[in-house]
């Protein structure tokens, strides 16, 4: 739709809409990036520190982010996504913006074969990027709930054969 089409109200709700997502794409790839990727480099200056952040291969995705921490800004977030089901094509840098107090969109490519696998990601963050130690915890859970059906069904088996023999 061309946006001159659109009345001021519209435009406002739009721009406010892509601002949030947006926002919640580059919290949630800094938040990913820094616990789990690897830092690619470190500078302190006087007035300012620059530090980038990688982290590869996340169903599909890969990520860069590179701040600055200054009072002028300059922060920015790269992602770049490789379907799953094409294991031998390259990956493609699908988005890249640059922010601090606004949001710049440098590129923004095919939306339609990244966003759908992004916000899964986004939504699944706790699946996909638990820790060992959760991974464990919850296998653990996992192998009680096995154990305690299986203690269910052995109890029931032997009501149900003292219950037979009580003929009920």
């Amino acid at each position: 739709m061309d946006l001159s089409q659109l009345t001021t109200k519209q435009l406002k709700q739009r721009v406010k809409t892509r601002d949030a997502w947006l926002r919640k794409v580059i919290d949630f790839v800094e938040e990913v990036t820094r616990e789990h990727g690897k830092r690619l480099s470190r500078h302190v200056h006087s007035c300012y520190v620059r530090s980038t952040h990688t982290l590869e291969d996340v169903q599909g995705f890969s990520f860069f982010i590179d701040g600055s921490y200054t009072m002028y800004g300059g922060d920015g977030v790269k992602i770049w996504y490789q379907p799953p089901s094409e294991k031998n094509a390259q990956k493609q840098e699908v988005l890249y913006l640059e922010y601090w107090e606004d949001v710049h969109v440098r590129l923004c490519v095919d939306e339609e074969k990244w966003v759908g696998p992004l916000k899964r990601l986004m939504r699944n963050k706790k699946n996909v990027f638990s820790t060992p130690a959760q991974k464990e915890k919850q296998e653990e859970k996992t192998e009680k709930k096995a154990v305690d059906r299986r203690h269910e069904e052995i109890r029931r088996a032997e009501l149900l054969k003292k219950a037979s023999q009580m003929r009920l």
